[in-house]
């Protein structure tokens, strides 16, 4: 779940993440200046906390003529 909004301007730079998993709760920082700030909080069933996972990104556009070409 998405915690707080994310200013799309911010997205325009570098970013650096942070994920910290605990018996299949996922808790995602991104780094503004010399902090770290949660953005995002999430809960995977399946995981119980001692196997590797796969991660990528999911997105989506909220317009029609906004998506990827």
């Amino acid at each position: 779940w998405s915690t707080q909004d994310y200013p799309t301007e911010a997205a325009k730079q570098q970013l650096r993440f942070r994920i910290i998993r605990k018996r299949g709760d996922y808790t995602i920082y991104v780094k503004k200046s010399h902090q770290w700030e949660q953005i995002r909080i999430a809960h995977l069933m399946e995981d119980i906390g001692n196997e590797p996972i796969k991660i990528g990104f999911y997105t989506c556009s909220p317009s029609k003529n906004k998506g990827f070409e």
